[in-house]
């Protein structure tokens, strides 16, 4: 019998036990939904990982398995399947979902005080160069297999250019 592996529910496992180690007070959730009514209907999306530092903000990754790339502006996946969109599109559109539900949980000024982002993470390759577009401000915002050994400087260098002066939330 032949058995299916699902290598993108792998790679998200992979990185939430890494994150499980970071020490307090950074927290990590994997696999966070969301449902929104919007003026066409309901949205419904799904953040890979989220990761809070009370001292720096919340993350929130699109992670993508296997030998990703990029080729003319056109995202892959390592079968050769184009994607629908790009990883940073998926992340950014879960950023802002999450955002506004943290808007209407914890109301409009907590929320804004603290610092959201968003990011992509490849477990499964060594990143070359730089990122491919206009869709992050710099390489900071694409880690791969070298941030899994030790995530927390990465982590910390996202935090530090998305806004180098976040108060403490």
């Amino acid at each position: 019998m032949h058995v299916r592996v699902n290598v993108g529910a792998l790679a998200e496992s992979r990185i939430a036990a890494i994150l499980l180690k970071l020490p307090p007070p950074w927290q990590s959730f994997p696999t966070i939904e969301w449902r929104q009514l919007e003026h066409h209907g309901e949205s419904v999306g799904e953040a890979d990982m989220v990761v809070f530092h009370p001292h720096h903000g919340l993350i929130v990754f699109e992670i993508k398995a296997d030998a990703v790339h990029v080729q003319d502006g056109q995202w892959f996946y390592a079968s050769g399947l184009a994607m629908k969109q790009s990883p940073f599109a998926q992340a950014r559109r879960n950023r802002y979902a999450l955002n506004d539900k943290l808007r209407q949980r914890l109301g409009r000024d907590a929320a804004d005080a603290l610092t959201v982002t968003h990011a992509v993470w490849f477990p499964d390759v060594l990143w070359k160069g730089s990122v491919p577009g206009t869709e992050a401000p710099s390489r900071a915002f694409l880690l791969d297999r070298a941030a899994l050994s030790d995530p927390a400087p990465a982590l910390l260098r996202i935090f530090r250019e998305a806004s180098p002066d976040a108060r403490p939330w």
